[in-house]
């Protein structure tokens, strides 16, 4: 599954998270790609940024709680960067 943004994004979050170390589940500001099937060889999951992209946040979490044998990715569009391997 793929998920692409605008050229143009403003993404925001209004609240802190809650990721200290003793924590045992942290939460953050914004979690991407969080608590897929942990043995989850399947299709990877790709979220597509824009070409300006400003994320406002305390705390960023990517790819938690994920594994299998195909990568999560968080990348830049390749229909922006002129890349066309999706």
């Amino acid at each position: 599954m793929a998920v692409s943004f605008a050229k143009t994004n403003f993404i925001t979050a209004n609240f802190p998270g809650d990721y200290d170390l003793t924590n045992v589940n942290p939460r953050f500001s914004i979690s991407l790609l969080q608590n897929g099937d942990p043995f989850n060889n399947g299709s990877a999951t790709s979220l597509n940024l824009g070409i300006s992209n400003v994320i406002r946040a305390e705390s960023l979490g990517l790819g938690l709680n994920r594994a299998g044998g195909n990568p999560n990715n968080l990348r830049f569009n390749p229909v922006f960067t002129n890349s066309a391997v999706l």
